[in-house]
């Protein structure tokens, strides 16, 4: 996985509070490194942790597809291991069983997100016209939050399409389907925390970090971030 760096600081900030992306992103990883690595039944077994740490992991199926067919048209040879993908659904299984445990419903979750969101499935545009809606008028605490939904949204779709030409097919279809899975709502929420799941945006990061010019700038965008992040979470007050 070569080109992947440790993220940068403004990240940091997701990665050692109570959030569950630290524990997904390293299933998600393992899984992807262990694909490439021709160790699918590692691949699967990583995956199926990963879909029951968070319910995007779905997107896992789809991403080690992908590499499976990468795989066969490099060798164009059949490999059985390619099956263990089958059972990274095992975690959503017990995703769901955990939800109707504790509360009567498997798919509880969905109520929640629309109960405490009210946001419901929607064509990415959507969201994203409503975002940029919130950008107008008298600049207040919710616009700046809003605004950085935005610009997150931004720039995931714009490594969105980069993947797709500087990486390998499995990294892009990674950040394809989570992309698709997070803007497809009538209003973003979120965005910047659930970026970080796209790992391939620091791939992409480390290429352009080859110029210095362009470490220098995101080191110091990411030092900002990560004041703005924190000052806010001290003083209570929504951090994504």
């Amino acid at each position: 996985m070569g080109g992947l760096v440790f993220p940068h600081f403004s990240d940091r900030y997701y990665l050692h509070i109570a959030y569950a992306e630290s524990l997904f992103l390293a299933f998600v990883l393992g899984s992807i490194l262990a694909a490439i690595s021709n160790r699918w039944w590692l691949a699967a077994v990583l995956g199926a942790l990963a879909w029951m740490t968070r319910a995007n992991g779905i997107i896992l199926l789809p991403t080690l597809a992908v590499e499976a067919i990468h795989q066969w048209i490099i060798t164009k040879r059949w490999n059985w291991r390619w099956l263990w993908i089958a059972i990274v659904p095992a975690g959503f299984a017990v995703y769901l069983f955990m939800n109707w445990k504790v509360t009567g419903d498997p798919f509880a979750f969905l109520q929640m997100r629309k109960r405490l969101f009210t946001m419901e499935t929607s064509w990415p545009w959507v969201g994203i016209r409503n975002a940029i809606g919130n950008l107008r008028g008298t600049p207040n605490y919710a616009e700046i939050v809003g605004a950085q939904e935005l610009y997150f949204a931004v720039l995931g779709f714009v490594c969105m399409i980069l993947s797709w030409i500087k990486l390998r097919p499995i990294h892009a279809a990674w950040i394809t389907g989570n992309w698709f899975l997070i803007a497809s709502v009538t209003f973003l929420v979120s965005t910047p925390r659930y970026t970080l799941t796209m790992y391939p945006v620091f791939m992409l990061f480390g290429l352009v970090g080859r110029s210095r010019l362009c470490t220098a700038v995101i080191t110091v965008w990411s030092l900002l971030f990560l004041a703005l992040f924190s000052s806010m979470f001290i003083r209570n007050l929504w951090t994504f």
